[in-house]
Order: structure tokens, then sequence, then C-alpha cells
């Protein structure tokens, strides 16, 4: 699995991206709300899982 955010360098494996999103839900000292202004699908599909997705979004 691999997940490239923004134009980072990706991040490569399951427990690599695993271990980055544990990391960011535990730094949330509070949520107010989110909006998805827009989404596309490029058929990076696998035996009917997701295998490849790029997430963007403003870091300010």
């Amino acid at each position: 699995m691999v997940i490239p955010e923004n134009n980072d360098e990706p991040r490569l494996g399951k427990d690599v991206n695993r271990k980055a999103e544990q990391d960011f839900f535990a730094s949330v000292k509070e949520f107010h709300g989110a909006e998805i202004t827009s989404t596309a699908v490029n058929g990076d599909w696998k035996d009917g899982k997701i295998s490849s997705e790029r997430f963007y979004y403003n870091k300010a």
C-alpha cells in the first residue's frame, strides 16, 4: 500500500501507513468538522480493495 499526501514522499507499507494515521489521530486535541470539496476515482482497485490513493489538503 502506497499513500502519498499532497506532494510529499509516499509512505510505503500497511504498517507504516497505519502508524502514521494513529500518530495523526493521537495528535488531534479538538475536531470542529471537515468538508470534502471534491473527489476523483482513477480505477486503482485490486481484489475489491483500494490499492492506491492520494490525499490533498491544506496543511495550514
